[in-house]
């Protein structure tokens, strides 16, 4: 992870989803910088419903993935 890589964990429910986008929208505008959403990838446990994965990589347009990925 770089310096300006970011986790974040939280319930998989629409609900948190949303108030998270809501969140990260804040967040956005208070610092003037921009989520790079192609670079963002979700990783859910396996216990999480296929349809709730795609409700919210959609909610939050940010692709899912099945692993974190690799840095350095």
């Amino acid at each position: 992870m770089f310096a300006d890589d970011t986790m974040v964990f939280f319930k998989c429910s629409s609900e948190a989803t949303i108030e998270l986008r809501g969140h990260l929208d804040i967040y956005c505008q208070a610092s003037s910088q921009e989520l790079n959403f192609a670079k963002s990838r979700l990783v859910f446990s396996p216990n999480v419903p296929i349809e709730l994965k795609e409700s919210i990589s959609r909610i939050l347009t940010i692709q899912a993935s099945l692993v974190m990925g690799r840095y350095l």
